[in-house]
């Protein structure tokens, strides 16, 4: 273990036999609680090396180690947690919270941390009725945003994209192999998977607004203006509107935990 130290940081080069036992610990997880106590547990006992100091007196912020090998831990470490359906929450505590910090060093070679495969063999989705009407209306406004806006614009491909991506994170098995849809709103899904995560795909539409400097008004649907928040100064003119007022509105999905 090769260590170097900075005032705000301790650099720490895990070595081959540490590596080794954290590897080792993944694959004997028998559940989620362990993958966790006992990846982290061997990787501080590293980090403290022969300072006396306990794994569990170590703050993560205070340590680092190579991109390459916190990447190659974070990866092995949710890959496992597939089995349970935790992956998805493991990787955001390990990643937000758990982890040390970690530094780029192009010297340091990513470990082999290679596991099975251990995604449960069938993926169940169930969706409600009323989310079955909402993907349809959502792809018909994509068809709206195509015919106006031209299949090659940015306002459609962004849509597309977002909307898309959105749709094929249904299928991750990453917080389990049974996923529920149901609708929340009239563009948007609600997701609640079988490992406890739940999170929104929204339709965040864009304000039609008016383009004329110094006017700071939204334009309705039916052409009406108002302003833009309180106090924001309205013109009295014809307004122009960022897109037209019988056109469908841009936007993109985005997930929302």
């Amino acid at each position: 273990m090769d260590t170097t130290s900075t005032p705000a940081q301790i650099r720490t080069t895990l070595n081959t036999h540490d590596l080794h036992r954290i590897h080792a610990a993944i694959l004997d997880a028998a559940d989620t609680r362990q993958l966790i106590e006992t990846t982290l547990t061997i990787l501080y006992d590293a980090l403290a090396g022969d300072t006396g100091t306990q794994a569990r007196q170590i703050q993560p912020q205070r340590y680092a180690i190579p991109t390459s090998q916190w990447t190659a831990i974070l990866t092995a470490v949710t890959n496992r947690a597939q089995a349970w359906g935790t992956a998805t929450a493991v990787g955001l505590e390990l990643a937000l919270n758990l982890m040390p910090g970690h530094y780029h060093d192009p010297d340091v070679p990513a470990p082999n941390l290679d596991l099975p495969d251990y995604r449960p063999t069938e993926h169940r989705l169930t969706i409600t009725r009323s989310a079955v009407d909402v993907i349809t209306a959502a792809e018909a406004h994509l068809d709206r945003l195509q015919t106006c806006y031209g299949p090659t614009s940015q306002t459609y491909q962004t849509a597309l994209h977002s909307w898309h991506r959105g749709l094929a994170g249904l299928f991750s098995m990453n917080s389990g192999a049974h996923t529920q849809v149901s609708a929340d709103g009239a563009l948007s899904l609600f997701v609640h998977t079988a490992g406890g995560f739940v999170y929104g795909l929204i339709f965040h539409g864009t304000d039609r607004r008016c383009t004329t400097d110094g006017c700071h008004a939204l334009i309705d649907a039916d052409g009406a203006a108002r302003p833009a928040c309180t106090g924001a100064m309205v013109l009295d003119h014809d307004h122009t509107p960022s897109y037209p007022v019988d056109a469908p509105r841009p936007g993109a999905w985005s997930f929302h935990s």
